[in-house]
């Protein structure tokens, strides 16, 4: 689970960056930061309308294009090619993907980010941005494969296993 902190820091971004913040938006924000896991628009219409019932498509595409321009949330592609959103870790922008559950997991970055520094040195390319997403199936998911003692769903709700 993301935390209250981060829905905070996310509104007060909003904020300061002249946006108002009303029931919609605020539903939106914390639909994004209660679970950890990639969530396409309409999931998180269906999410934030616990907080806001009268929430509608138009308003959660508009704050995720808000959310995404101040750098809040990254745009990845999901299952079957649709467009899910995660909220951007700074210190690792790099993900593994669950496929069927959507679960977001960081790669550990400083590794990563150093091949991808290397091999673009050897090419002599100039790097302005990387997205890095690995798509497959958490070990939760894997066929065969018993949850570990502790381990739930990222989001619970609409959205949960």
């Amino acid at each position: 689970m993301l935390s209250d902190a981060l829905a905070q820091t996310w509104i007060d971004a909003l904020r300061l960056s002249g946006d108002r913040i009303t029931p919609a938006r605020r539903a939106v924000v914390l639909a994004l930061t209660t679970g950890e896991r990639a969530l396409g628009a309409l999931e998180i219409l269906d999410w934030a309308r616990r907080w806001c019932p009268g929430l509608g498509i138009v308003t959660v595409y508009r704050t995720l294009e808000r959310l995404q321009s101040l750098g809040l949330i990254q745009r990845v592609h999901g299952v079957h090619n649709c467009h899910s959103y995660v909220a951007v870790n700074q210190a690792r922008p790099f993900l593994f993907l669950c496929e069927r559950c959507g679960g977001a997991d960081a790669l550990p970055s400083p590794e990563t980010e150093g091949a991808v520094a290397q091999v673009a040195a050897c090419q002599g390319f100039r790097i302005h941005a990387v997205v890095l997403q690995v798509s497959g199936l958490c070990q939760r998911c894997q066929p065969g494969s018993e949850p570990q003692a502790g381990s739930e769903p990222a989001v619970k709700g609409p959205m949960g296993h």
